[in-house]
């Protein structure tokens, strides 16, 4: 069963907080179109939804399926996503 936790809760932090909170996989779920939780996040520019993540699953921040999928961070700036530009560089790893 696929989740949409971003559609589903509206970009709610507290509910997603608590979702995560009580053990629910955030990553690497797929919503309608495809797209893990960590890209959709930062498609949708949520950077309460990537720090999220990315506290539970620090592994997220560098995931790619193949060489041709982008990671989170490429999709964040291709997106303009600001926000989830700046939320993601901390739990990057080189």
């Amino acid at each position: 069963m696929r989740h949409d936790y971003w559609n589903q809760c509206g970009g709610n932090r507290e509910i997603l907080r608590l979702l995560a909170d009580n053990g629910a996989e955030l990553f690497p779920l797929r919503n309608v179109l495809e797209q893990s939780s960590i890209h959709a996040a930062a498609r949708a520019d949520n950077a309460d939804a990537i720090v999220i993540i990315l506290e539970a699953q620090p592994e997220a921040g560098n995931y790619t399926e193949d060489d041709k999928c982008p990671t989170p961070l490429e999709v964040a700036a291709k997106s303009g996503s600001f926000q989830a530009v700046k939320a993601l560089p901390p739990f990057l790893s080189s």
